[in-house]
């Protein structure tokens, strides 16, 4: 039977559109399982209560998600402070300045909380708005978090920024999104009531549409890293400065008693001698200790060049992921589903007439230091022959993919990755 004009445009649109999807980054969008519960780092499971979208200055300013251990439209259970919670944000914006950031929260947190809550808190608001140091822009997720253990915990990119200890400042940020002035009219009530069967797709669909770039992880990951190095080194320099001061007053004493011993006269050399002998005791002992302080500052020092050294391996394997992760979405965009091969054989035809065919199979390829495929073979089969041979060539045909990074000294690297296929949707009638 002969497929119509009309039929024929939709089954190619229906082609384009699979297409489109098979090329699509498997890092663009989360899985909808993935954002409806989330763990904190303690290794607390919290749930999806509401998803809602920000304005600021009519435009839109970020994706709100609120996680509680349970969903509830209890106000009471949700402002609970001795209950873990996260406050998650993914900007929407192209860029927002650390300073308009700051004076957001600022804001916010002033006009939803009562001024004898916020008078005291004023120096914990002024430390929270300093755990962005950053400009934000478009992907970067903010996780807000309470741990009751542990206080307020900001990460960016899930790297962790800093945190306020104080156990009650948690519920002024919070309020900034469900008390009396949220940011706009709708955000309220999709954050606390936006959960089971009220749940907006739509919220929910442009939420796990949102996530950080590899060069924006990259860049909090150094900036953490960044953090601790400086901190490391202000610890050594005092150290060693405390260390220098009592030297130089040990210096200025011996000197002083050196000048006194030479103007005694003989008859209270005798005297002087034993008050010397003293000092010197006393001396000793001083010296026994600033030598145990020194060598308490070595130890630090090599502790902390052994946390560098650590870090810096931590580094180099964060740079090959990052690599894999660009290359495995290349090798996935150049994937097609061999369609017209696979209609031919009459098993998969009675199949592809009842229904789509969904494939998952798992490839090892090799790669050399330019990124030229040395190999490709099938590691985890889909089960169809054809559509296995067909990604194996489709493959080796890719002329070439990034070099690997310098840093990594590497001539080859041979990795596994896993591909789905999903066979388009065929017509009743097609024969």
């Amino acid at each position: 039977m002969q497929v119509g004009k009309s039929q024929s445009i939709i089954c190619f649109f229906s082609l384009g559109l699979l297409f489109t999807l098979f090329t699509l980054s498997p890092t663009t969008v989360q899985a909808e399982d993935e954002i409806l519960s989330t763990l904190l780092n303690d290794g607390t499971t919290l749930e999806l209560n509401g998803y809602a979208k920000a304005n600021y200055l009519l435009n839109d300013f970020y994706l709100a998600a609120l996680y509680l251990p349970q969903p509830s439209n209890d106000m009471s259970v949700i402002t609970n402070p001795s209950d873990p919670k996260r406050m998650e944000i993914r900007i929407l914006t192209k860029r927002f300045s650390a300073r308009q950031f700051g004076q957001y929260w600022k804001e916010t947190i002033s006009i939803n909380n009562p001024r004898d809550v916020l008078q005291p808190q004023i120096q914990n608001v002024l430390a929270f708005i300093k755990l962005f140091p950053v400009a934000l822009v478009e992907g970067d997720v903010i996780d807000i978090d309470n741990v009751p253990a542990q206080g307020t915990l900001v990460s960016i990119n899930k790297q962790l920024m800093g945190s306020v200890s104080d156990p009650q400042f948690y519920s002024l940020v919070l309020n900034a999104w469900i008390g009396p002035r949220p940011p706009n009219d709708d955000f309220k009530v999709n954050i606390v009531q936006g959960h089971g069967a009220a749940l907006n797709a739509d919220l929910q669909q442009q939420f796990s549409a949102v996530s950080p770039s590899s060069k924006r992880i990259e860049k909090f990951i150094n900036l953490v890293s960044e953090k601790k190095a400086e901190i490391a080194r202000l610890k050594a320099e005092e150290e060693t400065k405390i260390l220098a001061i009592a030297l130089q007053k040990e210096q200025e004493e011996n000197a002083k008693l050196q000048a006194i011993a030479l103007t005694k006269q003989r008859k209270e050399l005798a005297d002087e001698k034993n008050r010397l002998k003293k000092i010197a005791d006393d001396n000793a002992k001083k010296a026994q200790e600033e030598q145990a302080v020194l060598t308490k500052v070595q130890e630090i020092k090599r502790l902390a060049q052994e946390k560098l050294k650590l870090e810096q391996q931590n580094s180099t394997q964060a740079i090959q992921q990052r690599y894999l992760d660009v290359v495995m979405e290349e090798i996935r965009k150049k994937q097609t589903y061999p369609f017209v091969q696979i209609f031919k054989k009459p098993k998969y035809q009675k199949l592809m007439k009842k229904g789509q065919i969904s494939s998952t199979g798992v490839f090892s390829v090799e790669i050399n230091n330019e990124g030229k495929i040395l190999d490709a073979s099938v590691k985890g089969t889909t089960e169809i022959s054809i559509l296995d041979k067909h990604v194996v060539r489709t493959i080796k045909r890719i002329k070439t993919l990034p070099p690997i990074p310098e840093p990594l000294n590497l001539e080859s690297l041979q990795f596994d990755i896993e591909l789905s296929f999903l066979s388009p949707v065929v017509g009743a009638d097609v024969q």
